[in-house]
């Protein structure tokens, strides 16, 4: 189909050109392959029954191509430029081959359909002939032209067929590559994640013990960083991450490793020295690097004063986690203390010490004089706006600090073993509440946050019956937050719990989807109805190189396996935009809804539904 020219050079194509005119038969033959050209080519799709069919779109670009290809063919044996047609040719070749390695077209139907035109063509050719008084020399060379254009379109089109092959295999490979870096690195900083972190740690102590020198962690958080994300918004807060981040970079040796492990915190591995000081060096180094004022592109003119509390730890034979936990206990010392200091970890630290003075003796009288409550946080459907669920949220209202987050209370909960008891009361309030609704006539699903702790106990089960046995809520209304790590922990056992929960009819759903990266071969072991994808993803969506990629590869994977997304985390409209092309069904964020009191989630659903019939 690819026209190709002569080897004796340009003399030859000139000498070619010049008696093309005269050769009337061999352009007689040209003009009726011209006239017969969609003909032929129609003639190819389908090629014989049960042959393979390119789709619409691949279908369609065959057809193009292959109508140029026959058209530079005619044109060529009716005395035209055999570059030109050549050139011609070679662009339908070129489309040939790209069809081909994209898998659009298999490479052995496209070379049959190439073969079957010129068997067609020379039939047509061969039937005027017969037919018509034609120099048998004009057939001859138009049969010539017609195997060598065939020959080069079958070996150019599997030279752009490799091209493409590779450029795409080079694609699927840096495409890889940014997965891998993106499932190790934090996606705001690039910095390395938990995970990386860890293993770090590991190696440093592996290290360690030949040397007989300690490793050092260090656990960073920044002082009054909710302020700051008030002041300036999430878009502000950031940027100040990222600003901390090249600081904390300059002040650290290349030894080191700096992770952050989300929000505002960040954490330090420092590699084993022979300094005696070397701990405290490095943590005086951190505060020294942050006392200068940042100032963000977003406030020109407008300076932000930063300081941190910081947990320091050294060990040897310790494992990460257990460094980094102590580093972590040390850091929340250090902020009740005062703040804007570094203190190092002493056994005699514990969680509970570092929170409120006497935090573990209002905790065992909070249930019983009522210091829990729930706000609520709706989830809309994005297409309709409509509410489809309600996340229950707990708070604690302390005598003196006033409404406490769920984020701030739950280490202490770990720590003074509440967990269980504080879980099940949640359930318990969190059905109440949603057959309240269902009362008043709203079938809202209600869902709540399960802690790992209360997951795997015994009586968890039996929990969830009560609950739904004492409020009247049916199964099907009532929606579990499960964590990725809770679920990972042992997947035969996580299976047979979850087989439990669905008998009952629970909708269940993994929260925070993407931290732990859950694989495929896992979700389809589990009767997971839902997945809510970590809101720190969604929320850079479009601020990070690389993280919208993965963010579409988390909705892709929850399509894949018929299983619902939630985008949590939604702040900004472009960002719903964006959103709503991955055709993400659900969502819930800032933008949409705050957290909700419980006396007036029913007003909420009232005027969400009446708005929802006004525009409808």
């Amino acid at each position: 189909m690819t026209p190709v020219g002569s080897d004796s050079g340009k003399g030859g194509k000139d000498a070619e050109r010049a008696n093309a005119p005269e050769n009337k038969d061999l352009a007689r033959l040209g003009r009726l392959l011209e006239d017969h050209t969609e003909e032929i080519v129609e003639s190819l799709t389908p090629l014989i029954p049960n042959s393979v069919d390119f789709g619409t779109m691949g279908e369609s670009e065959f057809f193009t191509a292959a109508i140029q290809a026959t058209k530079a063919v005619s044109d060529w044996m009716q005395g035209g430029s055999i570059d030109n047609a050549s050139r011609n040719g070679f662009v339908a070749a070129s489309v040939f081959g790209r069809l081909v390695a994209e898998a659009i077209a298999p490479l052995d139907e496209l070379t049959r359909r190439c073969l079957k035109w010129r068997e067609l063509t020379s039939q047509l050719l061969t039937n005027y002939a017969s037919a018509n008084p034609v120099d048998p020399q004009a057939l001859s060379k138009a049969l010539q032209m017609l195997n060598r254009s065939t020959d080069a379109t079958l070996v150019r089109m599997s030279t752009s067929f490799e091209q493409v092959r590779q450029h795409l295999r080079q694609e699927v490979i840096e495409h890889q590559k940014e997965l891998a870096f993106q499932a190790t690195h934090d996606p705001l900083t690039s910095l390395p994640n938990r995970n990386l972190l860890l293993d770090r740690i590991n190696q440093m102590l592996l290290r360690s013990r030949r040397t007989g020198l300690p490793v050092t962690v260090l656990f960073l958080d920044i002082d009054n960083f909710k302020s700051i994300n008030d002041t300036f918004g999430h878009s502000g807060g950031d940027e100040l991450l990222r600003s901390v981040t090249r600081r904390l970079t300059q002040a650290l040796r290349s030894s080191d490793t700096l992770g952050r492990l989300g929000g505002d915190e960040f954490v330090v591995a420092a590699e084993p020295s022979s300094s005696t000081d070397d701990e405290t060096t490095i943590a005086r180094r951190l505060v020294t690097a942050l006392h200068e004022p940042f100032v963000l592109p977003g406030a020109p003119g407008h300076q932000i004063r930063v300081t941190a509390s910081i947990g320091v730890t050294s060990g040897i034979e310790e494992e990460p986690d257990e460094l980094l936990r102590n580093a972590d206990i040390a850091m929340y010392k250090a902020k009740s203390s005062g703040k804007n200091r570094f203190l190092i970890f002493a056994p005699e630290m514990t969680l509970q010490e570092t929170a409120l003075p006497g935090f573990d003796i209002e905790l065992g009288k909070a249930l019983s004089e009522n210091r829990f409550y729930l706000d609520f946080q709706p989830a809309f459907d994005l297409n309709t706006m409509r509410v489809v669920a309600m996340e229950a949220l707990i708070r604690y209202v302390h005598p003196t600090k006033g409404s406490m987050t769920a984020r701030e209370i739950l280490p202490m909960l770990a720590e003074a073993h509440l967990l269980h008891e504080v879980g099940n009361w949640t359930l318990h309030e969190a059905c109440r509440q949603a057959a309240n609704w269902r009362d008043s006539g709203y079938q809202t699903l209600v869902a709540v946050n399960i802690s790992d702790t209360h997951l795997h106990s015994e009586r968890f089960i039996s929990d969830v019956s009560s609950a739904l046995q004492f409020s009247g809520l049916p199964g099907y209304l009532l929606g579990l937050d499960l964590n990725e790590t809770a679920l990972l922990h042992d997947i035969e056992t996580s299976q047979q719990l979850l087989k439990s929960l669905k008998q009952l009819g629970i909708h269940l759903i993994v929260d925070d989807f993407g931290k732990e990266f859950i694989t495929a071969a896992q979700l389809r072991y589990l009767p997971i109805d839902q997945l809510k994808i970590d809101g720190s993803l969604v929320l850079r969506l479009l601020d990070t190189v690389g993280g919208e990629e993965i963010t579409r590869s988390l909705f892709n994977l929850g399509k894949a396996l018929g299983i619902t997304a939630t985008a949590k985390g939604i702040e900004r409209r472009i960002q719903l935009n964006e959103i709503l092309e991955e055709k993400c069904s659900t969502g819930q964020g800032f933008l949409l809804s705050r957290p909700i009191p419980a006396k007036e989630v029913l007003d909420f659903l009232e005027t969400s539904f009446e708005n929802q019939s006004l525009a409808n």
